[in-house]
């Protein structure tokens, strides 16, 4: 996978071996903005940070958000994958966190991880 790629799909998938449970990632159709694993590591610790913060369990925020597993919510907290766009104003209402803020950290992190492509093909 390349660092940064952008796509519009109904369904994505991590490969099956970085998913140890069943649980898909997005099930919704959606504008997917893939990360390298460190820039989605950022992003899940930026989330999980806010969850927390926000007093929310993984299960009670999957609940809210319509998902019948807190699986999912772990998997964007541990760069498995992010969060589906659809959803991305409910998680940020709900916990608590500034859109414009997380937006300058996707921006930045999305350069970051492009940077890292680049230099990995010279």
């Amino acid at each position: 996978m390349t660092s940064l790629e952008l796509e519009t799909t109904s369904s994505f998938h991590p490969p099956a071996s970085r998913i140890k449970s069943k649980a898909s990632c997005h099930q919704e159709e959606h504008l997917c903005i893939h990360l390298d694993m460190l820039s989605r590591k950022v992003i899940g610790k930026y989330l999980a940070t806010g969850r927390k913060k926000a007093g929310i369990t993984q299960s009670e925020l999957a609940n809210i958000l319509g998902y019948t597993s807190p699986q999912i919510v772990s998997n964007w907290e541990r760069a498995i994958c992010l969060p589906p766009m659809a959803k991305l104003r409910q998680i940020l209402e709900l916990t608590k966190l500034d859109k414009e803020e997380y937006l300058k950290l996707m921006l930045f992190e999305s350069e970051q991880s492009l940077n890292r492509y680049f230099e990995n093909l010279a």
